[in-house]
């Protein structure tokens, strides 16, 4: 039975409360509706279960118990599942979901645990399959440990384990499903890290924008990954002293204007680390300085450069945009506005962070 429960998440205490329960089916978002009685249990083995929908006739058994095996396999050999995971997740896969290759919401629930719902087809790319379970499943910890943690938070945690839970377990450096958004993510100029669109609107589709802020979240993370102590920086951040918790829960979950900004007790690169603002201007310096390999040595792919605008812009919130020098145009300016970065003698760097 499936059940549509609300949580009122209490700030003070940290505890969950039972809202109301006991529907029939859960509305995933306008237009959608999964029904449990369009899908049927396949098989279940410690800690989880796997449903598919009953009119999917194409997923052959043998290849869906291997690679869901082999996946929570992976996924369990980093310290964060083993802790944290619930004792129970459900695993549905419905060839009738479009919006995205995989989708998690803290209201999707199977007889009082928690459910990811996952495109069948991605079971024949493998390493695509085993980031896209761990993304999902960081997900499902997550909403557990941190529920008031902003969405773009989420995805960037969930981005970052999916390369180094991969990268570990296959001891290969070289492995990163984040590679096509994150070479997107240079296509764009203007990119918003927060204001990431809602999969529950009507007329969301995961197209190439929404790809590389994927890839701005993800690289992003990675940076801070590098400098601001590894694993040590995970643990504070998703571990049980719930740094991030904490700061969000006293300061403003909405912007995250304070978000990491007690990293220096810990840095491996204080200037990076110091405060969320620092690490963000420093990071968008990286970016559009194309040194984001030599300080991090993260990126495998060539970075490819980004081309400048002619003019300042009107930037989204915590976004980037690097902008030419005396272009001649109507709104050029001859030298960097208050508060803007000098890239070189030809261009600038403007960085909003509320």
């Amino acid at each position: 039975m499936i059940l549509f429960r609300t949580y009122l998440f209490l700030k003070q205490k940290f505890q969950r409360v039972l809202f109301f329960s006991l529907f029939l089916s859960i509305s995933v978002f306008a237009q959608s509706t999964v029904e449990i009685n369009d899908f049927k249990k396949k098989f279940c083995d410690d800690g989880f279960c796997v449903w598919v929908r009953k009119s999917d006739k194409e997923i052959a058994s043998n290849l869906l118990t291997k690679e869901v095996l082999k996946a929570y396999s992976i996924a369990t050999s980093y310290w964060y599942f083993k802790e944290f995971l619930p004792k129970k997740v459900h695993i549905l896969f419905d060839s009738e979901w479009k919006k995205s290759a995989g989708f998690f919401s803290k209201d999707l629930i199977i007889d009082g645990s928690p459910a990811i719902l996952l495109q069948p087809h991605r079971l024949k790319h493998q390493l695509y399959f085993y980031g896209l379970f761990i993304h999902e499943f960081t997900h499902v910890v997550y909403s557990e440990l941190l529920p008031q943690t902003p969405r773009w938070v989420g995805e960037g945690v969930a981005s970052l384990l999916e390369t180094i839970i991969l990268r570990k377990y296959f001891d290969r450096k070289e492995i990163n499903p984040n590679a096509l958004p994150l070479e997107k993510s240079f296509q764009y100029q203007n990119l918003s890290m927060i204001d990431l669109p809602s999969i529950h609107s009507i007329d969301f589709q995961f197209g190439e924008r929404e790809k590389a802020q994927y890839g701005l979240l993800y690289s992003y993370f990675y940076y801070l990954y590098e400098n601001c102590g590894r694993e040590h920086w995970i643990y504070r951040l998703i571990g049980p002293d719930q740094l991030v918790f904490k700061t969000l829960s006293s300061k403003d979950p909405i912007t995250a204007s304070f978000f990491l900004s007690e990293l220096d007790q810990i840095p491996r690169n204080k200037e990076v680390c110091h405060t969320f603002k620092s690490s963000f201007y420093y990071f968008q310096y990286a970016r559009y300085a194309y040194d984001l390999s030599s300080r991090s040595g993260y990126i495998e792919i060539q970075q490819p450069s980004i081309e400048p605008t002619d003019c300042p812009l009107s930037l989204l919130s915590f976004s980037g945009n690097a902008y030419r020098l005396n272009t001649g145009k109507k709104c050029s300016v001859q030298k960097c506005l208050d508060g803007d970065i000098q890239l070189d003698s030809t261009a600038c760097i403007q960085v909003r962070t509320q």
